[in-house]
């Protein structure tokens, strides 16, 4: 099965290493006690949560409109995935 890689982690990522910050400096921005929970996000190993979307769209001065599209395409291309499934049309 081909595995989709959502376009917010790849974003996000790039946004961080073109701020010039480490994942270790993104997690202590946000509060977070590892810097292993923003290589989650980024892989897409676990999900962005909206309140830190809001504030990575802040530190990193992103676009929210090209964040949501981007969130949009993640959930859009899931549902397709799911109702494949279940053999929806």
């Amino acid at each position: 099965m081909k595995t989709h890689k959502k376009k917010i982690g790849v974003l996000l990522a790039k946004a961080r290493k073109k701020s010039g910050l480490t994942q270790l400096q993104v997690s202590q921005h946000l509060g977070f006690t590892t810097a292993q929970q923003v290589s989650n996000i980024e892989r897409d190993a676990a999900p962005v949560p909206f309140d830190t979307v809001v504030k990575l769209c802040k530190l990193y001065k992103l676009n929210k409109k090209q964040v949501i599209d981007a969130m949009l395409e993640d959930y859009k291309t899931r549902l397709n995935v799911e109702f494949k499934k279940g053999g929806a049309a």
